[in-house]
């Protein structure tokens, strides 16, 4: 027979959440990241590149640009983050020993 768990965990979230603010965290430095290089891309700057890859970041009226593709696409993944943990936050108060709908 399987023993019976200390608590339930239906109600106690805070690993579930700990976790999700861990990725979090990585998801905003990742953005940071890639906010960075978005700049320092710029034709201005110059200090940085993504490496060049068949369709991905040319530029059809600049022929020597490059585009940041890859940091966009972090940056945009990144500003979509802080609601997504506010989200875990909001489904851990629980009542009593059994969800009741907020996590479902």
């Amino acid at each position: 027979a399987l023993p019976l768990p200390a608590m339930p965990w239906h109600t106690a979230r805070d690993r579930l959440v700990e976790v999700g603010c861990a990725f979090g965290l990585l998801a905003g430095t990742l953005g940071k990241i890639g906010g960075d290089v978005v700049l320092l891309m710029q034709s201005e700057v110059g200090e940085v590149f993504e490496p060049a890859a068949a369709g991905k970041g040319g530029s059809s009226a600049m022929p020597h640009k490059r585009n940041p593709v890859s940091s966009v696409a972090a940056v945009a993944a990144a500003t979509r983050v802080p609601g997504l943990v506010a989200t875990l936050f909001s489904a851990m108060a629980q009542p009593h020993e059994r969800a009741a709908g907020q996590w479902h």
